[in-house]
């Protein structure tokens, strides 16, 4: 199925202006290996999305490390909602593997039952293959509301 999505003036104009500023490399922050990272993901029906950040210790904000969206094929489209929000997970831990490896990482996600993935035994094969692969991480899932997760919420928009 092809949707059609159309922006007007302004619209495209904030989509074009948030595209150059996602680029803009004085926007990301090198990591700091003596503090956790963060991830926000996200899934859509058609595609993930997530961030990499870190808190700043002055002001509490965070700052911005890296950036990853993936179109979904076919088959991953098929996946039931939570299947589709832990491959976002998945996703991003591979994506971000070569910064995260070996540190504390915090996972915020708008589906709520995302965080039990780590606590119980999942009745899905996959998410129980998927939830032992977590387990190389130290994790801490938490699930936040979709309104304040408007980056991954953004990127895994993009495919659509």
């Amino acid at each position: 199925v092809k949707r059609t999505f159309h922006m007007n003036d302004e619209q495209f104009q904030s989509f074009e202006n948030l595209k150059t500023a996602l680029c803009k490399a004085a926007v990301l922050y090198t990591p700091d290996y003596t503090k956790e990272f963060v991830i926000h993901c996200d899934a859509s029906a058609y595609a993930v999305g997530c961030s990499l950040s870190q808190f700043d210790d002055d002001t509490g904000a965070l700052r911005p490390i890296a950036f990853g969206s993936q179109k979904l094929d076919k088959t991953k489209q098929a996946y039931a909602v939570i299947e589709r929000e832990a491959y976002s997970l998945i996703f991003a831990l591979k994506l971000f593997s070569w910064i995260i490896h070996g540190s504390r990482i915090l996972v915020y996600s708008d589906h709520d039952p995302l965080q039990y993935i780590t606590k119980s035994a999942p009745v899905s094969a996959k998410l129980m293959r998927w939830s032992i692969a977590l387990q190389q991480f130290e994790l801490r899932v938490l699930h936040v509301a979709g309104r304040n997760n408007p980056v991954a919420d953004m990127l895994s928009r993009i495919g659509q």
